[in-house]
């Protein structure tokens, strides 16, 4: 008689046993944020028990009603779950956040204007919200309550500073300006202004100009007529024909302090090295032969 109740409750811990073992359901979601261009994001699971590990193949969807976005769990947790989280974020997260997500989701996975947000294994259910808070600080809990986000991963590691702090502004690339965030507006060489908006902060397309280039001129902005032997004159148009002295004087190669013997030395270094910025025949297309020099040297006796 005793044997067969130590079998049945061998079998009884068994069948409690194994599920919990290979368990993934008492997780929740417990928060989920985004920056105002939807290229920050991140949603964190929390669970209070131990043994929610195996959470491979599991997903978690987003729809805004007309479009659904999925994520699949390509693994499983390997710390423990007790009182524990998984972060799930965009890839630029661990830069921007201080943060290493444990998985990772596209930007814009969660729609910003409203939508529902599930984790299907969860007793909680769907999260239908409205509009997400858009200051780069403020998530919303599982009860849509806003609060400073608190991101934090399976290892415990967390924001040293509290929470991320992504704020808007005001993004101008060329003439075109958009609502971003400055880590996703200088990945694009934008400029990027504090809290500006694009009605406010007006874009405009930059300034270009003459830009001299060793006996060389062409139309270009401030940013991109940078080097050796290189200055900004800013005119709106190059030498004319035959013009060898405005807005460039050409026999000025290195443009510093005007005409003097340096520029001769200056030249001739170019000129062994192959910069076609000595190209004084074909206009910096090539290829550089002797008479370039002899050319130089009539405009430097020439001057400007």
């Amino acid at each position: 008689m005793r044997s067969i109740l130590a079998l049945l409750a061998a079998c009884v811990v068994l069948a409690v046993s194994a599920p919990a073992r290979a368990a993934f359901h008492l997780y929740d979601i417990a928060e989920f944020f985004s920056s105002a261009d939807g290229s920050v994001q991140f949603i964190r699971l929390h669970s209070p028990f131990g043994g929610q590990n195996f959470v491979a193949g599991q997903v978690v969807t987003c729809s805004d009603g007309n479009t659904t976005h999925t994520f699949t769990f390509d693994h499983n947790i390997s710390s423990d779950t007790t009182n524990g989280d998984i972060l799930i974020a965009t890839a630029n997260f661990t830069a921007v956040g201080g943060v290493t997500p444990d998985f990772t989701i596209e930007p814009g996975f969660l729609f910003i204007n409203g939508g529902t947000l599930t984790f299907p294994p969860s007793f909680a259910g769907p999260i239908n919200y409205s509009a997400m808070p858009t200051d780069g600080v403020t998530s919303l809990s599982a009860a849509l309550t806003p609060q400073p986000n608190t991101p934090r991963n399976s290892f415990g590691m967390a924001n040293t500073a509290g929470q991320v702090q992504v704020p808007p502004g005001a993004c101008c690339v060329g003439s075109e300006c958009s609502i971003r965030i400055q880590f996703s507006c200088t990945a694009l060489d934008g400029t990027w202004t504090l809290g500006g908006t694009c009605a406010s902060t007006p874009c405009t397309a930059p300034i270009s100009g003459a830009c001299c280039r060793g006996v060389l001129c062409s139309i270009t902005t401030p940013a991109a007529c940078t080097g050796t032997n290189t200055t900004f004159n800013g005119a709106p148009l190059c030498n004319p024909s035959g013009n060898n002295s405005s807005p460039c004087c050409r026999a000025d190669f290195n443009h510093v302090n005007g005409l003097s013997i340096q520029d001769i030395f200056d030249y001739l270094n170019a000129w062994f090295a192959g910069s076609l910025t000595t190209d004084t025949e074909n206009n910096g297309a090539g290829p550089l032969t002797i008479q370039s020099i002899f050319n130089f040297l009539n405009l430097w006796f020439a001057g400007c």
